[in-house]
């Protein structure tokens, strides 16, 4: 296939696959280009509308501001709550109660997901299976 943009023929694997069937309008060297470029002109906007995202789903899923997950980020300087590793600002997840919907603390992902399953082995009663399972 030749490239429209670089006009350089290149394999077919050198090219993003359509969903809707038409060509592909660059390889994917020309396609990165494009798209690199086109954040270092517009990321000012990209990283104004990641901020305004993450401030909404924090205000509809856990009813915090951005201001108040900052006080806990604080309290917490900057540590898991669980394994105290420190997390870089506004990257630790805001660890709930699923029943309730309390909020307990900021974790690190792997403790996130660490303690999701174990809350989900006791939910459902497994922990006793499993301990006589890996005997």
């Amino acid at each position: 296939m030749r490239c429209p943009v670089c006009k350089t023929e290149k394999d077919e694997d050198e090219f993003y696959k359509r969903t809707n069937g038409k060509k592909p309008s660059s390889c994917k060297d020309c396609s990165k280009t494009k798209s690199n470029q086109y954040y270092l002109k517009n990321k000012n906007i990209i990283k104004k509308d990641r901020t305004n995202s993450w401030k909404s789903k924090l205000k509809s899923k856990y009813g915090l501001s951005d201001i108040e997950y900052d006080k806990m980020y604080n309290n917490q300087n900057g540590l898991c709550k669980l394994c105290g590793k420190h997390v870089a600002h506004r990257k630790l997840s805001v660890d709930h109660d699923h029943m309730s919907g309390k909020i307990r603390g900021l974790l690190c992902t792997s403790c996130n997901v660490r303690l999701g399953i174990v809350e989900n082995v006791i939910r459902l009663n497994l922990l006793e299976r499993m301990l006589d399972y890996i005997k």
